[in-house]
């Protein structure tokens, strides 16, 4: 019973933190998402006058949230958030244990991936399984509907189009995700290799304190916009050339939605994004430049947090 409750424990404090995350995480995908058009002179087909006027800031969307769903509207996404940190704990604990048993010769050597390449399969695998987590994540948050857990079915309709459905590998294939996936996981190790260097470096903690963090700033505001471009992304959707009206069909569902007001809007799918590129210039063009650093200080708490425990 004691082995139970203690591999329950870290399952416990995961979603202990979760619940306190949580909201303040859909509240930044909510506002990066959210698509504001500042330049009245563009003109794009299907472009409906925007609901939401100006851009309110971040603790203006999570009054605004609050306002329109309510505290429920806080925690949208919340169980494939759950999930996807449960698989992707499952497979970080099971590539450390292949790479530990290729180590102490437990596996044949005909397993070298496991070795030095430890890396290459964990990317690739955090890859396969990230993206459709993410796409369904943030899907789940921005939508303006009520998906229940008791029918996965029913809300996967709100948050795919039949297309991606009947081809979930055309997930994979939304323009500029993976590359903007992989960009960031790239500079992520570039950072924590450049962080680990300086900090082997002797000298008094103060420097060494203020350097590590200067570091750690020049990172997040470099990461910032290829947040913001990944989260606009991820919210497009992939249709058919040949489909039915996605909305008549969500319709159909009988989903029920939160009210008359939406909370955000993103861009008309007349015009889609076409990759990483596009998307940042026309976020550039259409919605103004600093769209791109949304809430860019919120990548910077919790690294003040860690330097300060």
């Amino acid at each position: 019973m004691s082995y139970l409750l203690d591999s329950l424990r870290p399952l416990a404090v995961v979603l202990a933190s979760l619940l306190i995350v949580h909201p303040f995480g859909s509240v930044l995908i909510r506002y990066r998402a959210n698509y504001i058009l500042r330049v009245p002179e563009i003109q794009i087909e299907g472009l409906i006058p925007a609901i939401v006027p100006g851009d309110f800031g971040y603790f203006g969307m999570m009054k605004r949230v609050n306002a329109v769903e309510g505290w429920t509207g806080f925690y949208k996404g919340f169980i494939p958030t759950f999930l996807n940190l449960l698989v992707s704990g499952l497979i970080s604990s099971g590539l450390w244990f292949g790479r530990i048993s290729f180590q102490r010769g437990m596996l044949p050597s005909s397993l070298p991936i496991l070795g030095t390449g430890y890396g290459i399969p964990s990317i690739l695998l955090s890859l396969l399984v990230g993206i459709p987590f993410q796409i369904i994540i943030n899907r789940a948050i921005v939508t303006p509907y009520r998906l229940s857990i008791f029918g996965p079915s029913t809300s996967l309709k709100a948050l795919l189009t039949p297309h991606e459905r009947r081809h979930l590998w055309v997930l994979y294939l939304t323009p500029g995700l993976v590359v903007g996936l992989l960009l960031q996981w790239v500079m992520l190790h570039g950072y924590l290799q450049v962080r680990l260097l300086f900090l082997a470096q002797k000298g008094p903690y103060v420097l060494l304190y203020i350097g590590s963090l200067a570091i750690a700033i020049v990172f997040e505001i470099l990461c910032v916009p290829l947040q913001v471009t990944v989260t606009k992304l991820s919210v497009q959707r992939n249709f058919g050339l040949e489909e039915a009206s996605f909305v008549e069909e969500t319709e159909g569902a009988y989903l029920q939605e939160y009210s008359t007001v939406n909370v955000n809007r993103t861009r008309v799918e007349a015009e889609p994004y076409t990759g990483l590129i596009d998307c940042a210039f026309k976020i550039m063009r259409e919605e103004g430049g600093q769209t791109l650093f949304r809430a860019w200080w919120m990548n910077l708490l919790p690294h003040f947090f860690y330097q300060y425990l």
